[in-house]
């Protein structure tokens, strides 16, 4: 049975890499059909909305037992009990007659999304140390960009074309079952084990020139939360925006911003481990904020292709970016709490977004929010310049030790 290692991605990380990926893949599959089933069921745009909120509930919820779950039964116990709730979901929804057993399996499938979220990044991560984080990150999650470009875009045409919901449900269904195949020989490691305990609690996130004087997650979450917001706010509304626009290719906009995340996201990691936290979050959040502003002043094709490239890029070096300096302020032996506090923080950012320029947009119009969008993701780029990240203890009496590279040498550089 392959085990992750320490300095070096094997046979391990490549099975819940598969994993991950299958899961997420089936997640994303089902993600543009389960209101045209809702529709097709006789369900109006109030049980569609439901449906999504169901569904997101059900995962902060589990994410928030999750972590302590782990703590008794391991990593991959809820790992595997993940794949059961989803496999268990795509069946309700493979024999749904009426829109309530939608429901339903929505909000069963969210159970184990947030399950799965929570135990496979906490897992995978456990075993690397803090100067590889960045890289390990960013490639564990090419897997989710790639299922993010794929999954919606198959799953539609399958629907559409393929046999409606009994074909994409039962694919989305031999997904999950190929990533349970994946995991069960999986070895959990001695690391993963002890990133499923309770740990004392995350170390401080301070800044520079005030030690002692910091904050515990909040600034990575807020962090997250910003981006998320952002990007769920152009997957909700980008299409009804350019629409308005007189835009046709408003769809090509996804794939470009996808394909863009996917590019940067390992070169990425590798600037983060060199140099420092603050190198990949300046940069990364300038990107996301001139695609904000190409989205704000936006006219033609050329501009949207633009904001894709600049915004798909922010996202795809942030994202991960704060996921691993999440995971580096708590300690090894809470890797499952830190990864479900990040996931947790996405959706919440992604619901805000949402439901607020949903109800603003009417009053002032997508053009002032993007603008909006833009300003707060520059002042997320000058305060990234001031936040640093003091490890926690490791177990010699000692906290705030700097993070030395493996390579650069640069201790401190974070």
């Amino acid at each position: 049975m392959p085990a992750l290692t320490a300095y070096s991605f094997g046979p391990g990380f490549w099975l819940l890499f598969l994993a991950n990926f299958f899961s997420f893949m089936a997640l994303e599959f089902c993600f543009p059909v389960v209101s045209l089933l809702i529709g097709d069921l006789g369900g109006g745009s109030a049980a569609m909305g439901v449906a999504m909120a169901a569904m997101v509930g059900a995962a902060l919820a589990a994410r928030v037992v999750g972590g302590r779950l782990a703590g008794r039964f391991g990593l991959k116990a809820i790992a595997v009990a993940a794949m059961i709730f989803e496999g268990v979901a795509l069946i309700l929804q493979l024999v749904a007659q009426e829109v309530g057993l939608v429901l339903v399996a929505r909000t069963v499938f969210g159970i184990g999304y947030g399950l799965s979220t929570t135990a496979l990044n906490a897992w995978v991560l456990a075993a690397v140390p803090n100067e590889r984080m960045g890289r390990a990150v960013g490639l564990f999650g090419i897997g989710t960009t790639f299922a993010m470009v794929a999954g919606p875009f198959a799953g539609f045409i399958v629907y559409v074309d393929w046999g409606g919901n009994t074909a994409n449900a039962g694919i989305a269904l031999a997904m999950v079952a190929v990533a349970l195949a994946v995991v069960l020989p999986a070895a959990e490691t001695r690391a993963a084990k002890g990133a499923a305990a309770t740990g004392a609690g995350p170390a401080r996130v301070e800044r520079r020139g005030r030690p002692g004087a910091g904050v515990r997650p909040a600034a990575p979450v807020a962090a997250i939360m910003l981006m998320s917001l952002c990007y769920g706010t152009t997957m909700s509304f980008l299409p009804v925006y350019a629409v308005s626009l007189g835009i046709a290719d408003a769809g090509v906009y996804f794939l470009v911003q996808a394909l863009a995340a996917v590019v940067v996201r390992y070169p990425a990691g590798h600037v983060q481990d060199r140099r420092g936290l603050r190198h990949v979050l300046v940069p990364g959040f300038l990107f996301a904020a001139g695609g904000y502003a190409v989205l704000a002043g936006l006219e033609g094709t050329v501009g949207l292709f633009a904001a894709a490239a600049l915004f798909g890029a922010g996202f795809g070096i942030v994202e991960p970016a704060v996921q691993a300096w999440m995971v580096m302020i708590f300690p090894k032996t809470e890797g499952a709490r830190a990864n479900g506090l990040f996931f947790n923080a996405f959706d919440t950012g992604m619901a805000i977004g949402a439901l607020a320029v949903g109800l603003l947009a009417g009053f002032v119009g997508f053009s002032w929010l993007f603008a909006a969008g833009a300003v707060l993701l520059a002042g997320a780029a000058l305060l990234s310049t001031a936040a640093v990240v003091v490890p926690p203890p490791v177990g010699n009496g000692q906290e705030g030790q700097p993070v030395r590279g493996s390579r650069s040498g640069d201790a401190g550089r974070v």
